[in-house]
């Protein structure tokens, strides 16, 4: 059962299991207070949908740049760390 990520319905501290994944820690809106999982909207979609995923690499970036929109993370980290990594020489 999908409930609101609150204390009346679990510890309220549910992370959302994708995001999670991709060591992204942020509180997920919705969650499952028996498996204790929480999602993000956009990610539970793409949880259910995963096969579609795995076929389709634009599909793949695209929802990506979605979920890292919806938890504020920059859209392209590889980007990101590469600038870092050249300010540094």
């Amino acid at each position: 059962m999908i409930t609101p990520n609150s204390t009346e319905n679990s510890n309220g501290k549910l992370l959302c299991y994708l995001c999670s994944l991709r060591n992204i820690k942020k509180k997920a809106k919705y969650g499952c207070p028996k498996c204790e999982r929480g999602f993000h909207v956009e990610c539970f979609t793409a949880f259910h949908h995963r096969d579609v995923l795995k076929n389709s690499p634009q599909l793949r970036a695209s929802l990506e740049a979605v979920c890292r929109a919806s938890t504020d993370e920059p859209e392209n980290l590889h980007a990101q760390r590469q600038q870092q990594n050249d300010h540094t020489k």
